[in-house]
């Protein structure tokens, strides 16, 4: 039974750490860091705080970390009296991690954009206009429209 407490106290733990990791780095650090709907506001902040966006880095990867030690003392914990849900939570958690370790790979690769002073500058491409004309299709033929009944017409390109 104390190995079973042991197992449960570190799984705890190691819970504890990715709700601290997390709310750091995602709360905190996240809102210091970029700007909602604006990528040029966002690679100048991770350009002129480079320790912040590292700190960020290594608190996505405690993130993972925990994440992966929370799933296997889960795992260790039920193993035992349902292994099948046991395999599934510590499933879960690890495809978790995983998904989380992606996230921190992207994260890395903006701090390395932003770090380097020979890529351009980020852009956005300007969305279509909802007015735009209309235009044929390749080869001259008309494109299809959808009236209001749902049913479909064609729409001459002239």
């Amino acid at each position: 039974m104390t190995h079973l407490v042991t197992i449960a106290r570190c799984t705890g733990a190691a819970y504890l750490g990715l709700a601290a990791a997390g709310m750091v780095g995602h709360l905190v650090l996240t809102t210091q860091l970029t700007a909602p709907g604006d990528p040029a506001e966002t690679l100048t902040r991770l350009h002129e705080s480079p320790a912040l966006a590292h700190l960020m880095i290594v608190m996505e990867l405690l993130v993972v970390l925990t994440q992966a030690l929370a799933a296997w003392g889960f795992f260790a914990l039920f193993r035992r009296d349902h292994l099948v849900a046991a395999f599934g939570v510590a499933a879960f958690g690890m495809a978790n991690a995983l998904a989380i370790l992606v996230s921190a790979v992207f994260l890395a690769t903006a701090v390395a954009v932003s770090a380097d002073a020979s890529s351009p500058p980020a852009r956005m491409p300007r969305p279509p206009s909802a007015c735009s004309p209309r235009s044929a299709q390749p080869h001259g033929r008309p494109e299809p429209s959808s009236s209001g009944s749902g049913s479909s017409r064609w729409v001459s390109s002239r």
